[in-house]
């Protein structure tokens, strides 16, 4: 299946939360059945260990279990592989997201560098035009000037190669802490997992980000001044120091209880809904410093979402049926019936009109706006030459003005469109991206 299958088409299969889909490279691979049941206790040599104290983060056998260990926490020892294993994973997610925070940095600063050596090369040939026009006994002043120039790029390169090659330690330490992760992840020696370096692993995650100069003293501008030998020209500094461009940090990220998530709709009471289409889970959560707190938990296939005015959810679940969800109790009922048409995505708009789009048995798609009366107000199918208007229209939303925008793509190929419509039916614009990216 290519990504589309997988997210728009493969989830529609009856029992289809059954079937396990993999990476097509991970075919006919299977990983190496771990032997928890011959690793010694380092206490007690003469016996196997047989669980794990999460309360001592240790591995136990029935000896320590009676002696020390009856009232802790215990499980499973394979349970608690899985759940180490799983920590050294986030951890390693972490390095990556911090390597990739690094190499923007890293992107940022050789930016500059080559600006600087561009700004060096039209400076000094500002400078050479300028001495063209003077004649031999200036010569000596140019000389100085020019000196002048070559002193301050260097400095200049001195303080940016400076912070590149503290980027580049840094990005060398997290790769070979990240590779040490990795061995150890793949490691089959489930004894030395525990005793010698998950916990050493553990402990040396963190790699601290590289601290850099927020600013960098840039090389004087040449000013050309009259020809005389007093004013031949002087080097001009901004005031305003170098800055690094302007760049987005994650500010803070949550890991949900969903492997897949479709569709986030915020709601007024700070509350969050996230629906996962590809396995037929639907979640409320509350976020708080650290995590997110999970409120309810639905079991249900959910194409498309959105948020009323009331702070309720609107859901199309794939079916005649637009479903009415109550952010407050919770509890489903029918809000609009589109028979003989199955939903797809929908969208509510400011004045509580519902724009939905549908697909019919002959799977031909349309928009349809329904008022607060629950009449299909506006039925958006064929353009003014009678051509269809959408092949798979994949989300909605509408503006202050009351146009709808459509993202509409045919699910065999990458390209998509953007197709705005006008209140009275008609089709104001239709967008395909720039013909050559």
């Amino acid at each position: 299946m290519c990504d589309n299958c997988k997210i728009k088409r493969h989830p529609r299969i009856k029992n289809s939360m059954d079937h396990k889909v993999i990476d097509i490279k991970d075919v006919g691979l299977h990983d190496e059945e771990l032997d928890f049941t011959n690793i010694k206790c380092k206490d007690h040599p003469e016996q196997n260990c047989c669980l794990f104290c999460q309360s001592c983060n240790s591995l136990v056998c029935p000896t320590c279990v009676s002696k020390v260990h009856k009232k802790h926490d215990l499980i499973e020892i394979s349970e608690a592989y899985d759940i180490k294993k799983d920590k050294l994973r986030k951890g390693q997610k972490k390095i990556k997201i911090e390597q990739s925070e690094v190499l923007n940095k890293k992107g940022l600063l050789e930016r500059l560098k080559n600006g600087e050596n561009a700004k060096y090369t039209r400076v000094i040939e500002n400078i050479k035009n300028q001495e063209d026009t003077l004649k031999q006994a200036l010569h000596k002043h140019i000389e100085k000037i020019r000196n002048e120039v070559d002193q301050d790029q260097k400095t200049v390169l001195q303080s940016i190669d400076a912070d590149l090659d503290t980027i580049s330690r840094s990005m060398h330490q997290s790769n070979e802490t990240n590779t040490e992760i990795e061995d150890l992840i793949n490691s089959t020696n489930s004894a030395k997992f525990f005793f010698h370096e998950v916990s050493r692993m553990e402990n040396s995650m963190d790699v601290p980000a590289p601290k850099i100069k927020s600013t960098y003293k840039s090389i004087p501008d040449f000013v050309p001044g009259e020809i005389n030998q007093f004013n031949v020209g002087v080097l001009q500094s901004k005031n305003t120091p170098l800055k690094l461009s302007v760049s987005l940090n994650i500010h803070k990220q949550y890991e949900t209880e969903l492997h897949h998530v479709s569709d986030i709709i915020p709601c007024y009471d700070n509350s969050i809904w996230l629906n996962s289409s590809l396995y037929g889970k639907l979640i409320k959560v509350k976020a708080n410093r650290r995590n997110l707190k999970t409120i309810s938990s639905l079991s249900i296939k959910v194409y498309g979402m959105t948020l009323t005015t009331d702070n309720d959810i609107l859901l199309s679940i794939g079916n005649h049926n637009i479903q009415h969800l109550s952010n407050t109790t919770g509890k489903i009922n029918t809000a609009y019936n589109m028979s003989p048409f199955h939903s797809n995505i929908i969208h509510s708009t400011r004045n509580n009109k519902v724009i939905v789009g549908v697909v019919d048995s002959n799977v031909q798609y349309k928009v349809i706006v329904i008022n607060k009366k629950g009449e299909h107000e506006t039925v958006y199918e064929h353009d003014q030459h009678n051509q269809r208007l959408f092949k798979y229209p994949n989300s909605i939303t509408s503006t202050d003005n009351g146009n709808i925008h459509v993202a509409d793509y045919a699910p065999d190929s990458d390209r998509g469109r953007v197709v705005v419509l006008g209140q009275d039916g008609s089709t104001i614009n239709i967008y395909t991206g720039h013909p050559y990216i």
